[in-house]
């Protein structure tokens, strides 16, 4: 059930921090960053219930959290320019 929860939160995460790179808004970033948490934490979980397959986990959970930050990082940075911008203005 965990594992089942953990990847639905995952897709549900890299398609929020997709979303939120297409379309940026302070509540898209919001959820985008709540999402990556809480799939790193139910992945901490599956690790603690499951210690045998740590290596596979860290580097996958390595690459997710790294591709999901990413693309919410830039669209943090593309939300603070259209700010700047319409600050300016």
């Amino acid at each position: 059930m965990v594992l089942f929860l953990h990847v639905s939160i995952a897709v549900a995460s890299l398609l929020s921090a997709t979303y939120v790179l297409l379309l940026p808004s302070n509540r898209a970033l919001e959820i985008s960053q709540v999402l990556i948490g809480l799939t790193i934490g139910s992945g901490t979980l599956l690790v603690l219930l499951s210690p045998a397959y740590l290596i596979q986990a860290c580097i996958s959970g390595t690459v997710y959290a790294l591709f999901a930050l990413l693309m919410t990082i830039v669209a943090h940075k593309r939300l603070a320019s259209v700010h700047i911008a319409a600050n300016k203005e």
